[in-house]
């Protein structure tokens, strides 16, 4: 039997406390109705998606690497955090110890389609974010214009009046001078926040003082009278606490504290990350490529993939491919096939369709065949009445049936309203995002190769890329380019 565990978040002050609970019940349903056995629930409350101290996320994330289970019930991709970053990274260790992740509300499909679908669905937060009602977002510009609060985080030493306007509290603008004056006399943050947490002054939130919350502090110019949302900036929109001299020398030597720190890193962190890895076969003889290092005579460091077979000489006569070549090659290759506007209408089309195929749960569907034959039930019942069979029990279970109908139907109606409406509009938004991304950026190639690509298959100097959906005829879509050019060429059966 499979075996699970559930992981449940309460995600903002905006979710009612039962939301942990409701989660648990789905996925516990969703548990019932698949044969999974549940062997442990792990809970954060009251953290919000960006947030990273989960207790219940690390512990579930440590305890995979036991192997004690193999799949992690969610109601929702997005408890994992609203960060696709962050979500790919805590999927990622969960793969890597043989864990999968099923989110129970959105029923994501298996096959290649998934894999796009699943990253979509994770893009949704931000889609339905940037698409925030239009009052909303005029009233919080109407307001940040008369340097008023738009809501959020205050900052130390801060509060809010009854007219929205920012307010310096008084009793807490020494201590802003002091934190600044300590830092401008070479004070680590580590001791500042010593000296602070000492006499048990609390952040703005009413904890501790750290590293964290001590250097945004120390780099807001809020202190110096500046009110900054979005490309609204006014000087002398909020009452200053510090002089701009003393600002003036804190962000020096935050700058040059910062410019040491990345030095030190560049020294020490060497790694190099292989993208395509798990991704790349070798037609010859089947084995997957994986990544490798050359230094030539001059002292230069070359990266490249390389057939796992040919590197370990059992035969394979594969060569050797650059990384950064076959990288820049795929990534074109697809901005160019794939992500065109044709390509990406007849895309959304076919993800919407597959959508509306697969949406049902099989709580669901268990659901609609019970109401089914409840009213096969009611339909014999009334032939036999019509044929003269009535008992005194008759309408008494006539009517018993009758409410099992209407309740089923209720049920019915509450699992399909609770069903994510996945929008043409927002797979089309999903999809051109990835046409705005700068692809010098690792991470940006990153999300388009996990979204799009499902694998590559190298034949000397040839390339078939294959992508996580299937065109109009049912078979994988794919394109074929050469590792001498970046060009594709449009292969048979390859176009939707």
């Amino acid at each position: 039997m499979q075996t699970a565990v559930i992981y449940a978040r309460y995600s903002s002050d905006n979710q009612r406390e039962e939301s942990i609970e409701g989660q648990i019940e789905s996925c516990t349903k969703y548990a019932l109705d698949n044969n999974i056995q549940i062997l442990d629930s792990y809970i954060d409350r009251a953290k919000t998606g960006t947030n990273d101290n989960r207790d219940g996320l690390k512990q579930m994330l440590k305890d995979s690497s036991k192997k004690h289970f193999d799949t992690v019930l969610v109601w929702k991709l997005d408890r994992f955090g609203r960060n696709r970053e962050e979500m790919a990274i805590n999927k990622s260790r969960l793969r890597k110890n043989g864990v999968t992740v099923k989110s129970v509300k959105e029923n994501i499909p298996d096959g290649p389609e998934g894999v796009l679908i699943e990253s979509l669905m994770e893009g949704l937060a931000e889609y339905y974010s940037l698409n925030l009602s239009r009052d909303i977002r005029r009233g919080m510009h109407t307001n940040a214009t008369k340097g008023k609060s738009t809501g959020g985080n205050i900052a130390f030493g801060y509060r809010i009046g009854k007219d929205k306007d920012f307010e310096v509290v008084e009793e807490l603008r020494p201590v802003v001078v002091e934190i600044f004056t300590l830092y401008d006399n070479g004070y680590s943050f580590a001791d500042i926040c010593e000296i602070m947490n000492s006499r048990g002054i609390k952040t703005s939130r009413g904890g501790k003082f750290n590293k964290n919350t001590l250097r945004p502090m120390l780099s807001n110019e809020k202190y110096i009278g500046i009110y900054k949302h979005m490309d609204i900036r006014l000087e002398g929109g909020v009452p200053a606490i510090i002089d701009k001299d003393l600002f003036d020398r804190v962000q020096n030597r935050l700058e040059n504290t910062s410019m040491k720190y990345r030095k030190i890193r560049t020294k020490k962190d060497n790694d190099v990350c292989f993208i395509l890895t798990g991704k790349v076969f070798c037609k010859e003889c089947g084995s997957a490529y994986r990544g490798e290092s050359g230094t030539s005579k001059s002292g230069n460091t070359y990266y490249y993939y390389v057939c796992g077979n040919s590197k370990q000489k059992k035969g394979c006569r594969a060569k050797r491919i650059g990384k950064d070549k076959l990288e820049e090659i795929i990534v074109k290759t697809t901005l160019e096939y794939v992500l065109t506007p044709d390509h990406i209408e007849k895309i959304a089309d076919n993800i919407i369709a597959l959508c509306k195929s697969k949406s049902e749960s099989p709580y669901l569907s268990k659901l609609i065949c019970d109401r089914a034959a409840a009213e096969q039930k009611i339909e014999n019942m009334l032939k036999a009445i019509e044929e003269g069979i009535f008992t005194s029990s008759t309408k008494q279970r006539l009517e018993a049936l009758e409410r099992e109908v209407n309740n089923l139907s209720v049920f019915i109606s509450r699992e399909q309203i609770k069903r994510p409406t996945i929008t043409k509009d927002a797979v089309i938004w999903f999809l051109n995002n990835f046409t705005r991304l700068d692809y010098s950026d690792p991470e940006n190639q990153v999300r388009l190769i996990n979204s799009l690509i499902n694998s590559v298959l190298i034949d000397g100097n040839q390339i078939s890329i294959a992508y996580n959906y299937t065109n109009n005829d049912g078979k994988p879509a794919f394109a074929e380019c050469s590792s001498k050019s970046c060009m594709y060429k449009n292969a048979k059966n390859n176009t939707i």
